[in-house]
């Protein structure tokens, strides 16, 4: 099991991480995709879709999607 049902709630949410590969096809350095948002799993360090709940290297590994609601301005899970 690739998350094992860590607190991923609690992870930070930030751009995805990629590693550009140049013309040689040799990395430089990490960047952020701009068009992507992932949450990070604080136990392993596991990166999600915020979109998708889907993990970015297999798409068969995802996270439980959560039913949400919206009340005065707030976003509530509903259980």
């Amino acid at each position: 099991m690739l998350h094992r049902r860590g607190p991923v709630c609690q992870g930070r949410i930030y751009q995805r991480v990629i590693e550009p590969v140049d013309a040689e096809q040799r990395t430089r350095m990490l960047a952020f995709d701009e068009n992507e948002t992932h949450i990070v799993c604080p136990w392993h360090g596991y990166e999600f879709s915020l979109k998708t709940g889907r993990h970015p290297g297999s798409s068969t590994h995802r996270l439980r999607a959560a039913k949400l609601e919206i009340v005065d301005g707030e976003v509530r899970v509903v259980l």
